[in-house]
């Protein structure tokens, strides 16, 4: 599956701005619908692979519990400089 880094983005903001630094629960149906449970699942899982976030993705891969990473922020911010 090819990378979307506008969806890494959002999702990384996403937290940034929801979870307080902290465990949440990201349910996939609240990005556009353009965005499939596959390719944000495959997303998560290379956000945790590179250590921009930690946690796992539900079994049925319709959510995941994870956390932003000083990593993931500087990802951000990088990205949004």
């Amino acid at each position: 599956m090819e990378l979307d880094r506008e969806l890494i983005r959002a999702m990384l903001n996403h937290l940034r701005e929801h979870s307080n630094y902290g465990t949440m629960s990201l349910y996939f149906e609240s990005f556009p619908e353009e965005y499939t449970n596959r390719k944000i699942g495959f997303h998560v899982e290379y956000c945790i692979e590179r250590g921009y976030m930690n946690g796992r993705v539900s079994a049925d891969s319709i959510m995941a519990e994870v956390s932003l990473t000083p990593r993931g922020l500087k990802y951000l911010e990088d990205q949004l400089k």
